[in-house]
């Protein structure tokens, strides 16, 4: 917020995520997802683009997730809403680009957070155990620094990650070796 009672930008961070096999998981769960993730994102989005448009432009910053990129396993509902905020954003910063609206898309990897403790199951429980991979991840002081630097610099995308950021060449130079590794990756 601005001092003058204007917004600038706005900051999407919202996370549900789930642990399960889509076709096990409860309809309710994978709504929840789509919901928590892509439709509140979007209905923030409209209710604050025409101040944006009147003031000559703004920022959205979007974080998304890898996931959003490379789908994987046991993230079926995850993986659809953020794919919908990626097609969301991506369009939106196109067709308003010329009223000075930005977006900035962070797609980030394993961050050492409690997103696996608190992911749910099939029937929305709490899985209530840490993923290694998240536990192994980046600190998320350096993801938010990363974060931050790239806001500032006015990227349109930023992938902050360690090594599964490699994925996202391999998906796309590679499809058909990804969708073989990708079966074998070992989550929870």
């Amino acid at each position: 917020l601005r001092l003058g009672g204007g917004v600038d930008g706005g900051v999407h961070n919202d996370g549900s995520a789930e642990r399960w096999r889509g076709g096990e998981t409860e309809r309710a769960v994978g709504r929840g997802s789509m919901e928590v993730n892509c439709v509140g994102a979007v209905a923030l989005t409209k209710a604050v683009l025409p101040a944006f448009i009147r003031q000559g432009g703004g920022r959205f910053v979007v974080v998304t997730s890898l996931v959003g990129e490379l789908p994987t396993p046991k993230r079926s509902a995850y993986s659809a809403s953020k794919h919908a905020l990626h097609g969301f954003f991506e369009a939106l910063r196109a067709e308003e680009f010329d009223n000075g609206v930005r977006v900035t898309l962070v797609l980030p990897g394993f961050i050492r957070t409690q997103v696996s403790v608190n992911a749910l199951t099939a029937d929305g429980g709490a899985q209530g155990s840490m993923d290694d991979l998240q536990a192994n991840g980046m600190d998320p002081v350096r993801c938010a620094r990363r974060l931050v630097e790239a806001v500032q610099r006015g990227r349109d995308q930023v992938i902050i990650a360690g090594r599964e950021g490699a994925g996202l060449y391999l998906k796309r130079w590679s499809p058909a070796l990804y969708r073989r590794v990708i079966r074998k990756v070992k989550v929870t």
